[in-house]
């Protein structure tokens, strides 16, 4: 076990969970402004907290309130607001209500108590889900540290509550239009460039010029969602025509291999951060509606081809979606697209109609028939 200074003032302590070797050894970055003390104060309660689970014989007896106050300690390592966020469910709601009983006294009954009464007191149902998902990570975590020997609360066990499906949110082609005109100059080539590819955020930001081959006439983009697995688009059609993404990325100006694709005035590439806040600042100047997202404009490309007929197989791959119930959502945004249907079969019931009419002057089939 140690406690060390960083270069940059910040204290960083080193311990083994179990207060033995044989265990797991952890590491924890206090904030910067922490003093020497306090970091000291922390170490000290941690060992102490490893020594005891070294010396007591009983694994398994902890309680789910010792193992959540460890819990949302190892939560510093993550963003302040996510740490926040996790803190504030322990303390008001799970802690409170599992209280001092034994973790690997936990039973599904139990979380499916929860379940019961987080809804009646107004919960939302993805809200409950998201706080039991906390309980099985803690619950993993003290597998994972030898706290207790058996999992209470195996894969399954607890079915999730049914949550309403979000709704798709996207633009329709003035939309766009206003959005377009209402976004700084230097971010109009990437916000075009989500539209075109019907990419996620982080896809395009990531692309770089080895990525792209503009005299084959084509661009792959790689999907983190699943395990970077390829999608390549097309940039021209069969008679040379530049598609807009083929235009837009033929203006752009070259970089090395390795570099990024869409970059800022100054030459920096984009962030995932900075993208978004140039889209919240258009769609506010344009009027738009507030619930509006960047990635409503990966929606749009969608909405826009299942308005069109595009076929559903076709969409998915634009998408990049692995399976088609994914993209079939798609078909359900634009209920007009729908007349052309019905019109389809107004006409094939009216065709049939005067074909039984004329059957049945000419005598081919009878009145009583069937």
């Amino acid at each position: 076990m140690s406690l060390r200074q960083l270069p940059d003032g910040r204290w960083r302590m080193q311990l083994y969970v179990d207060g033995t070797k044989l265990g797991r050894r952890v590491q924890r970055t206090f904030p910067k402004g922490t003093t020497w003390e306090e970091a000291d104060r922390a170490h000290k309660r941690a060992a102490a907290k490893a020594a005891d689970r070294r010396a007591s014989p009983l694994v398994g007896s902890v309680r789910f309130d010792e193992v959540a106050a460890d819990f949302c300690e190892a939560a510093d390592r993550l963003t302040p607001k996510t740490t926040k966020a996790i803190r504030a469910k322990f303390k008001t709601y799970l802690t409170p209500f599992f209280g001092r009983m034994r973790l690997d006294a936990l039973r599904p009954r139990h979380l499916e108590d929860y379940q019961r009464k987080r809804t009646a007191d107004g919960a939302a149902p993805r809200t409950v889900n998201l706080e039991l998902q906390l309980v099985r990570q803690l619950v993993l975590g003290a597998l994972r540290d030898r706290r207790i020997d058996v999992d209470p609360l195996p894969r399954g066990a607890v079915r999730p509550l049914r949550t309403p499906r979000s709704r798709t949110e996207f633009l329709s082609p003035a939309d766009w239009s206003a959005l377009e005109a209402a976004a700084e100059e230097e971010a109009r080539p990437i916000l075009a460039a989500l539209l075109h590819s019907a990419c996620r955020l982080n896809e395009v930001v990531r692309l770089t010029w080895a990525d792209v081959d503009l005299e084959a006439g084509r661009v792959t983009f790689r999907q983190a969602k699943t395990n970077d697995r390829p999608k390549t688009l097309p940039l021209r059609d069969e008679d040379g025509t530049r598609f807009p993404l083929g235009e837009l990325l033929e203006a752009l100006p070259r970089g090395t291999p390795a570099g990024r694709v869409f970059t800022r005035a100054d030459g920096r590439p984009w962030t995932d951060n900075q993208v978004q806040r140039r889209f919240y600042e258009a769609r506010d100047r344009a009027g738009l509606r507030r619930s509006l997202s960047v990635h409503a404009l990966r929606h749009t490309a969608a909405s826009w081809l299942a308005a069109a007929g595009t076929a559903l197989p076709l969409i998915q791959r634009q998408l990049g979606h692995t399976s088609p119930d994914m993209t079939s959502r798609y078909y359900h945004l634009q209920p007009e697209a729908l007349r052309d249907v019905a019109r389809t079969l107004a006409a094939v019931e009216k065709s049939g109609r005067a074909q039984f009419r004329r059957n049945r002057e000419s005598g081919t089939i009878s009145e009583n028939r069937g």
